[in-house]
């Protein structure tokens, strides 16, 4: 299974390697806009897509009740630990 960050990782590897490739190459069309995609902002957008995939998660998992649908019925109980003292 192909993990989100690997996918990332492979993303920015080969955007840098445009990069470095297009330098002798800045007359043919398709090598220079690949060369001017900044990569500062493939990186922020990198990192909102971690964060928005986590908001999502959260939302989906607490609009769901994935908890009370999924738990295994062990219910809490109030107690304290009186032997273990720090």
């Amino acid at each position: 299974m192909i993990n989100f960050t690997e996918v990332d990782k492979a993303t920015v590897a080969k955007l840098f390697l445009f990069h470095v490739f297009t330098i002798g190459l800045s007359n043919y069309q398709p090598f220079t806009v690949i060369a001017e995609i900044d990569l500062n902002r493939v990186g922020y957008f990198i990192v909102a897509s971690f964060v928005g995939a986590w908001l999502l998660s959260v939302l989906i998992w607490k609009t769901g009740k994935y908890e009370a649908r999924y738990s295994s019925g062990i219910k809490e109980t109030e107690h304290e630990h009186k032997e273990f003292k720090l």
